[in-house]
Order: C-alpha cells, then sequence, then structure tokens
C-alpha cells in the first residue's frame, strides 16, 4: 500500500513540475502599436490612386488569423498574425505578415509583405535599421487624396542595398493604415483615396 501512494504521489509531483516549467515558457506577443498600424478586420479596404497613371487598386482583406508558435530552437514561443489581401489591380492575392518572433534580437515587432520585405516594424526611434527598412521620419500632418493626416510614420526600404535609387517608401497612419507608397525607382506613387474599416475588431 505504502509502495501504491509512493508511485502515486510520484507522479503527482512530476505533472506539477510539468506544468510548472510550461508555465514559465516566455511568450513575446505582438504589441499594440504593430496591431494599431497594420492589423484590421477582414473586408477591410482600402483604395489608392497611382498619381501617373491614373490607375485605382483596391486592396481588400480577405482572410486573417492570429496565432502563436513555437521558435525554431523552440526556447520561447511568439505571436504570428496573417492577412491576405487581394488587389484588384494585380489581379493577385498577398500575404502579409506580423510576427514578433525576432523580438529576443531586435526588440521590435515587424510587418512583412511576404516575398517582397518588411514594411513596418514598432516601438523605434528614427534611424533605427531592420533588414533594409529604416524608420526615417515622423510627420505632424500630411495631405494624401482629399484628407489630410496626423501623425504619420514613414519608413524607407532598401529593395537594392547597392542601388541607393531602387527603394519604395510607405506612410503609415494609425488606426488607418497604409496612405502612400512611393516607388522611386518607378517613380510611382500610390495615394489612399478611400477607406473602410470593418468594425469586427479582429484582435
Amino acid at each position: 500500500m505504502k509502495t501504491k501512494i509512493s508511485i502515486l504521489l510520484f507522479i503527482i509531483f512530476g505533472v506539477f513540475i510539468l506544468s510548472s516549467c510550461e508555465e514559465e515558457r516566455t511568450v513575446y506577443v505582438l504589441d499594440q502599436e504593430l496591431k494599431d498600424y497594420t492589423y484590421f478586420p477582414i473586408n477591410s479596404y482600402w483604395v489608392y490612386l497611382d498619381s501617373v497613371s491614373e490607375d485605382l487598386d483596391t486592396c481588400r482583406i480577405i482572410g486573417s488569423e492570429l496565432k502563436k508558435y513555437a521558435s525554431d530552437d523552440d526556447s520561447y514561443d511568439y505571436e504570428y498574425f496573417s492577412e491576405f489581401v487581394y488587389s484588384t489591380n494585380k489581379k493577385a492575392n498577398f500575404l502579409f505578415i506580423g510576427t514578433s518572433e525576432f523580438y529576443p534580437k531586435y526588440q521590435t515587432c515587424v510587418l512583412n509583405k511576404y516575398g517582397y520585405g518588411p514594411m513596418f516594424f514598432s516601438n523605434k526611434f528614427k534611424g533605427f535599421n531592420y533588414n533594409n527598412l529604416y524608420y526615417v521620419e515622423d510627420l505632424d500632418s500630411l495631405a494624401v487624396g482629399q484628407r489630410w493626416y496626423k501623425n504619420i510614420k514613414v519608413f524607407k526600404y532598401m529593395k537594392n542595398p547597392v542601388d541607393t535609387a531602387d527603394y519604395e517608401k510607405y506612410y503609415f497612419v494609425r488606426r488607418i493604415g497604409m496612405i502612400k507608397k512611393y516607388n522611386n525607382k518607378d517613380q510611382v506613387e500610390w495615394d489612399l483615396i478611400d477607406f473602410y474599416l470593418n468594425n469586427i475588431s479582429p484582435i
């Protein structure tokens, strides 16, 4: 009888130890700044105008998910969201990924356009560089289309670090998203002229 009790106590103690270890595992969550600027509900859309050709592009979120993953070395967990965006101009879907995976190294959360590169990172000072994406400017206000926007964050992505003329600029506003994109190589500027943010929050 004593042996059975000892075995039972040993099992309970083992489960307790395992539970304690699991509770202590570090989790890096997506910070609120990244969500405020880049994470929006399904069916939200943005309409952009090409300032040169006057073509229109409506970008609509058609799918979204938020999950937790284990790091490559399994030493911590991180949050990750994905948004599938359909572009009427390109007639194609694009995948945008927000992640806190590299927070231990860079202390920032990042938005990437899959297959293209980073577009936004959070809670950093001007001049900070993440994989050739630079936080270059804070604008108090800016007129885009028929609207004035305030408190704009501007990022510059060096697509080809060897060619300093090959870059894009992204202009972001909190709880609105990207209001302007400028491609220096092609001299093309996409300006936001209309948008709709679905009132069902994904957060």
